[in-house]
């Protein structure tokens, strides 16, 4: 009987579980997780799991192992959503874990992985940590868009505005960590797929406007710029 080995990652736990088993492959997907519920020593519920073949996601319980392209000897990823999560919490761990498994998978994109975003490649063998990281640099990007949405408001109310000065250095030192993170994406879109969330679309004709404008602030800040006082008539 084909053989099945599947790494099981639950949410709380240290430690993966790889679990044996020795299935049909007329098995339904449906049928393999009440198999793992009852079989794995930390027994997750059915309804948590959450296959991935090779970073594929299996979502379609009613498909057999064999249409689902399952192999004798293959191996699979099977993630343990938390109880209490959200849909959308719930598709975002699926993206990470979708994110991880085509990494793992990939030696070359590891190594780009590595280069560009080392804090993401560092968790890439604990799921739980590059859970963690993903959902970081997640939040950092799109906290890093509000941000410029407000810098060009503030910019096109008054191009000399402290507060928007302020927030144009703030981007500057963030810019190389967002830089390496789209690079990454834009290098290795084999790992990231559809996993948009990480990358958000910035408008071209925007994102010149601010570096034309930080340009400017930061050419007439450096020369210690004043208008000169106006002198009425003697």
């Amino acid at each position: 009987m084909p053989r099945v080995t599947i790494n099981i990652n639950a949410f709380g736990n240290a430690q993966d579980e790889l679990l044996t088993l020795d299935v049909p492959l007329s098995l339904t997907i449906k049928d393999l997780k009440a198999f793992v519920e009852h079989e794995a020593a930390a027994q997750p519920p059915a309804a948590a799991l959450h296959f991935f073949l090779n970073g594929r996601p299996l979502t379609d319980d009613v498909q057999t192992l064999e249409a689902a392209g399952i192999k004798d000897g293959e191996m699979l990823a099977a993630l343990v959503r938390g109880r209490d999560t959200g849909p959308a919490e719930r598709e975002e761990d699926r993206e990470a874990e979708t994110a991880r498994q085509n990494t793992l998978n990939d030696p070359k994109s590891a190594a780009a992985l590595r280069e560009t975003v080392p804090a993401l490649a560092a968790a890439l063998d604990d799921a739980a940590r590059w859970r963690d990281e993903y959902k970081r640099l997640k939040r950092k990007e799109q906290q890093a868009k509000r941000e410029r949405e407000n810098l060009m408001a503030l910019l096109n109310e008054d191009p000399f505005n402290v507060e928007a000065q302020k927030k144009i250095e703030e981007i500057i030192r963030q810019e190389a960590v967002i830089t390496n993170l789209q690079e990454a994406i834009e290098e290795t879109p084999e790992v990231f797929g559809r996993v948009h969330m990480l990358y958000t679309e910035i408008d071209n004709t925007s994102f010149f406007r601010v570096h034309e404008r930080v340009a400017m602030i930061a050419s007439r800040r450096s020369s210690d710029y004043r208008r000169p006082a106006l002198v009425h008539g003697t």
